[in-house]
């Protein structure tokens, strides 16, 4: 993950994703998150989305909880729509499929309640919904083992 990709992204967020950061972090959330995607051990394991023109328009990751749980995180702008949909969709199952080989784990994604794209994708990924949610304002999915 380069610091450009991930500086462009963050500096033209959807507004989905902004809502969402600013509950989790407040309203300086950009320096915060900035810092955790490139600061994180597994960095590795982050994948940045570009447009054909190879402009930046996500960032998708996992990042560690504990030993048997690893969260899912999906950061975008509102250019993510003129990628090919199927193509994206594709793309990220393949990358999901190769996370599960790699590691033996249970994904958990928190995903805001109005970022509805978002939960459709990781419905497509096979994330369930889950009864335990964190807030009012957060859905929880699992992708068990």
């Amino acid at each position: 993950v380069d610091t450009v990709s991930v500086d462009y992204i963050l500096d033209r967020l959807s507004e989905k994703n902004i809502q969402e950061l600013e509950i989790i972090y407040g309203g300086d959330f950009k320096n915060i998150v900035r810092c955790e995607i490139l600061s994180s051990v597994c960095s590795s394991n982050m994948n940045v989305v570009k447009l054909d023109d190879n402009t930046p328009v996500a960032i998708t990751g996992l990042l560690p909880i504990n030993d048997d749980t690893a969260a899912l995180f999906f950061l975008h702008t509102e250019d993510l729509q003129l990628l090919p949909k199927l193509q994206f969709i594709k793309k990220s199952i393949k990358k999901m499929k190769k996370w599960r080989e790699l590691y033996n784990q249970t994904f958990i994604a928190s995903i805001y309640k109005e970022n509805t794209s978002v939960i459709k994708w990781v419905s497509l990924l096979g994330f369930k919904r889950i009864t335990d949610d964190i807030t009012p304002d957060f859905k929880m999915f699992e992708l068990t083992k």
